[in-house]
């Protein structure tokens, strides 16, 4: 506790002379001494200006965070899509047959003469009754 104290009037201290500095020109500007209504009203004005400072600092870094965030999914979806046509390519354009047999009632992918070489197999003697 003894350390917090110094700390918050160390911080604080630049805030506190704005203040002061503000009372006094809105005290000179109504022609009236400094009092403690004129200084609540400087309070009020620093305070409003460093919440907005915060709120316009605050929505610069959340719109960055977001613009950074869709390029990295763009990226990604493009890597994705990358890959996908690449393995498209390979399992068209290949030399050899292949069948992704799926569970459940979806039907078997085919890849080049696949398709041909599993109803020889189904129907050969080692095939399903």
């Amino acid at each position: 506790m003894s350390t917090l104290m110094p700390f918050i009037q160390f911080v604080s201290q630049p805030v506190v002379s704005v203040t002061q500095s503000l009372a006094e020109a809105l005290a000179a500007i109504d022609r009236r001494p400094v009092s403690s209504e004129v200084s609540t009203a400087a309070s009020f004005a620093i305070s409003a200006g460093l919440i907005g400072l915060f709120c316009v600092y605050w929505a610069c870094w959340m719109h960055a965070r977001l613009s950074n965030f869709r390029i990295a999914m763009r990226i990604s979806l493009a890597s994705a899509d990358a890959a996908k046509l690449f393995g498209d390519a390979l399992l068209n354009n290949g030399m050899q047959s292949i069948v992704v047999l799926r569970s459940g009632e979806k039907p078997p992918q085919y890849f080049g003469e696949a398709n041909t070489m599993l109803q020889d197999c189904r129907a050969g003697q080692d095939g399903p009754p």
